[in-house]
């Protein structure tokens, strides 16, 4: 009988394990509706003690829900996916998680909580290299993060730094959703430096990266490629 209820439970948390990777999957591919779906069925199925499995099925349900336009709802799920990536030791996830946060505010229009958390991933990221590892990639993002808060506070000068640094760290992995988000930071803040020529070229190199992956994220690049040209007065080729 126990070995039963021992089967039964690790076949329960394989499921978990299942349901995870299939909402980060169509997750990506922009089915966000199937992604919440997949992404509660995992929390329902694995036990408490996974947490870093938990973790990861709760950063995609925060994800989700952020561009479900539910900012609330992320901002708890994001929060708990921090607490859960951290106690399990998966920095990348806890970093990205915290990254998430960093963007929810910028969405509510609160920048100094937005520089402050994008600072705190920073941190959790330098922590890691600190014991052995090396800047967490993904900590590109908050680089980008810092580059839009400047931006918004008309510091160009900052904003192309941060940029700058970013893009660095987002070429380490090669991950293309954090590499296009890169080159879009780098892209607008050359932008506003008076690079137009710069900048064109970073997002152009953005939507290849995209044309990589899957259609959402080709229909994201291209809108921002559209959004640059409608800012530099090209009108025909935003079109």
């Amino acid at each position: 009988l126990d070995g039963r209820v021992q089967s039964q439970a690790e076949a329960k948390r394989i499921a978990g394990h299942i349901a995870t990777i299939r909402a980060l999957d169509v997750y990506t591919r922009g089915n966000l509706s199937r992604a919440g779906e997949y992404a509660w069925q995992a929390l329902r199925h694995l036990p408490e003690r996974d947490l870093r499995a938990r973790g990861f099925a709760t950063a995609v349900l925060g994800a989700v829900l952020k561009w479900s336009g539910d900012l609330m709802a992320a901002a708890q799920m994001s929060t708990e996916a921090v607490a859960l990536s951290r106690a399990a030791g998966d920095s990348h996830v806890a970093v990205h998680a915290v990254c998430d946060l960093a963007a929810l505010a910028i969405l509510q229009g609160k920048l100094h909580r937005a520089m402050a958390t994008s600072r705190k991933a920073l941190q959790m990221g330098g922590t890691y290299a600190g014991r052995g590892g090396r800047q967490l990639s993904v900590a590109g993002h908050a680089y980008a993060l810092l580059s839009a808060v400047c931006l918004e506070w008309n510091d160009p000068e900052a904003a192309l730094r941060h940029a700058q640094d970013g893009i660095g760290l987002c070429r380490l992995s090669g991950q293309a959703d954090v590499l296009t988000t890169g080159c879009r930071s780098l892209a607008w803040a050359l932008q506003a430096a008076g690079d137009a020529e710069g900048a064109l070229a970073m997002i152009q190199e953005g939507s290849r990266i995209a044309s990589g992956t899957s259609t959402w994220y080709r229909a994201r690049g291209a809108a921002w490629e559209a959004a640059l040209h409608l800012s530099q007065g090209d009108t025909e080729a935003a079109s």
